[in-house]
């Protein structure tokens, strides 16, 4: 099995990429921060099943690639806000026979009230929110299709869509279009053996349960438990905040 995590450098990205890796998934990461990369390399490196004298390291260009014995984690430096970005990731997968999930992670949003909100801010993230999650699943079909009981799409979504709080308009509408997104995913790729599920994450402050849970929903067995909209959300959901 392989997966593309995107915004998978830091955050919940980065913890749902290295379990997925710890379960003996080929993940590539997709991120813009070589800083945040190299620190994704680096907690790569301690983890138990990446043990020192396992891995090798090779360094091309943008890409760094991570090898193990059971696992892959390719780090690819990438802007999936644009067009030619989406175009250098699937180029890189384009070596792959399938393509068993594809997690739309990667999000922004400036924390501004709607009177000051630009709108270069809005266009960055409605590109890195919406756009890019439809045009990546759009080329990245071909791949899905082939995979082995089906294809996966995960869009990862925010309970702040459904709950305005002063300052989050830009990030809030965008993942509510993320969501309307997804409904209509689901709907149009009935059929062609690819399935679609969209998460909300509430405030994220126990990244390793809400990893291992995007984890096992991932591998679940069935497609109809998979393609259920499913509400992941810590015990204190109710506090104020933002994935």
């Amino acid at each position: 099995m392989n997966a593309l995590v995107t915004g998978g450098a830091s955050g919940i990205g980065a913890a749902l990429s290295l379990e997925l890796a710890r379960r003996g998934v080929a993940v590539t990461v997709v991120g813009r921060d070589p800083a945040k990369l190299n620190s994704l390399k680096e907690a790569a490196e301690k983890q138990s099943s990446l043990q020192a004298g396992r891995v090798t390291i090779v360094q091309e260009q943008t890409k760094l690639l991570l090898c193990c014995i059971h696992v892959l984690i390719s780090l690819t430096q990438s802007d999936i806000a644009t067009s030619q970005g989406r175009r250098q990731v699937v180029e890189l997968l384009k070596g792959e026979a399938s393509l068993s999930f594809l997690v739309n992670n990667a999000a922004v949003g400036t924390p501004d009230r709607l009177q000051d909100i630009t709108l270069q801010d809005f266009e960055e993230a409605m590109a890195v929110n919406v756009t890019a999650p439809l045009f990546l699943s759009q080329q990245l079909l071909p791949l899905l299709e082939k995979a082995k009981g089906g294809g996966r799409i995960l869009n990862v979504g925010s309970g702040i869509a459904d709950r305005v709080q002063l300052g989050t308009g830009t990030y809030g509408i965008t993942k509510k279009a993320l969501h309307r997104l997804s409904l209509q995913m689901t709907e149009d790729l009935a059929g062609r053996n690819v399935h679609v599920a969209y998460v909300r994450l509430a405030a994220v402050d126990d990244r390793t349960r809400q990893s291992s849970h995007l984890a096992d929903l991932l591998l679940e067995e069935s497609n109809e438990t998979f393609a259920k909209e499913v509400t992941v959300r810590r015990s204190e959901a109710r506090r104020d905040g933002q994935d």
